[in-house]
């Protein structure tokens, strides 16, 4: 899957990607999924699939029909047991990631891939799509528990493809597979990710939305490694950017990116402050965001990013939630304090509050 990287920044001045595995390996959702995937191949060795057939791996939806994050994450770590499981030998079919499914070239795949010398370019890649049709379908379901501490597996089927050549052939996975999380950490981690993917937030639309006042500030936004301003509103994938405020006056600042087709987090995340304590407020004059001279990157997929600057002349409090992700912290703005910032911002009056926001495209070039 392409995924988008937004690097922000610890107290330790690392940096690391917004979209890092979230699972560690240990944790309860990972041996679940390490367990989904012992039970779906046990079923398909006992099965008539072919030996050579292709078997893609299919979002787990929750239980009730929705598609949500963590169902995306949860199905990349069994699409990955998957894969694991074909290069060990213990089963034999050619298994397809979720992104392959659709049986479409993603648009960053032509930057890894050559046509061969002398082929034609329409005939190679109708055929290299040809060979990525799955033969079958691994599908499933999972729902929590209220209190996010027990999560279930159930309707795990390996379906045929109804437009292919086994639809007499079928393999169901019965049962349901159960894992108590315990972790505090994890069990935060995935309320945070089990949310309809999509699906705007109300909030964040809000705060998106509300009328922008830009006197009292200017902003560019400028390429790290060239030097150069962004002109024409397109951040150039897997580069560096930094944002450049100059302030007419003395100031808070507090700065939003937004992506709502970032798969891995469906929250709102910070380009400054990105960490509790931190002095959001600025002297009159020019100011590079994020602080400490690291920038922050892009990946595809190529979507519009939202990015809002808030510049008040009265602190607000603002509070943020961490996702723990290899060791570190992302700072992420949910949405209960989306909701709180905006509540915050309807106390102060219309010359207290100026801000500005931005639409951006993404390429590859």
């Amino acid at each position: 899957m392409t995924k988008i990287y937004l690097f922000i920044f610890s107290i330790l001045w690392g940096y690391f990607p917004l979209n890092a595995q979230v699972f560690s390996a240990g944790s309860g959702v990972d041996v679940l999924a390490s367990e989904t995937v012992e039970k779906i191949v046990k079923s398909i060795n006992s099965s008539s699939i072919p030996k050579d057939a292709n078997i893609a791996i299919t979002f787990f939806q929750r239980i009730d029909g929705e598609k949500t994050t963590f169902g995306i994450r949860f199905t990349n770590k069994v699409a990955a047991y998957m894969k694991s499981a074909n290069q060990k030998g213990k089963i034999t079919q050619n298994i397809l990631f979720p992104e392959n499914v659709d049986k479409r070239i993603d648009e960053s795949m032509y930057k890894y891939f050559t046509v061969p010398q002398g082929k034609n370019e329409g005939d190679y890649w109708a055929e290299f799509l040809d060979k990525q049709r799955p033969d079958f379908y691994v599908v499933g379901k999972y729902k929590f528990s209220e209190d996010s501490r027990k999560l279930t597996i159930s309707e795990i089927d390996v379906v045929p493809d109804k437009y292919g050549s086994y639809t007499n052939i079928s393999c169901v996975v019965a049962g349901e597979i159960e894992k108590k999380i315990s972790e505090v950490a994890e069990i935060n981690e995935c309320k945070n990710l089990d949310i309809p993917v999509n699906k705007p937030n109300e909030y964040y639309e809000q705060l998106m939305e509300l009328k922008d006042n830009p006197e009292l500030f200017s902003v560019v936004f400028t390429n790290s490694e060239t030097g150069k301003p962004v002109t024409d509103y397109n951040f150039v994938v897997e580069k560096p950017y930094e944002i450049s405020i100059n302030l007419k006056k003395d100031a808070y600042i507090y700065a939003f990116y937004y992506d709502p087709k970032d798969y891995n987090t469906q929250n709102m995340t910070m380009i400054y402050p990105y960490d509790k304590g931190q002095n959001v407020f600025f002297k009159a004059g020019t100011h590079v965001l994020p602080k400490l001279g690291f920038p922050f990157y892009v990946e595809p997929p190529f979507t519009p990013i939202y990015i809002k600057i808030f510049v008040l002349l009265k602190e607000i409090p603002i509070e943020l939630d961490f996702i723990q992700v290899d060791g570190y912290s992302i700072a992420s703005f949910s949405q209960a304090n989306c909701k709180s910032f905006l509540d915050q911002l309807g106390k102060l009056s219309n010359n207290e509050v100026y801000s500005r926001s931005f639409n951006f495209s993404r390429s590859q070039k």
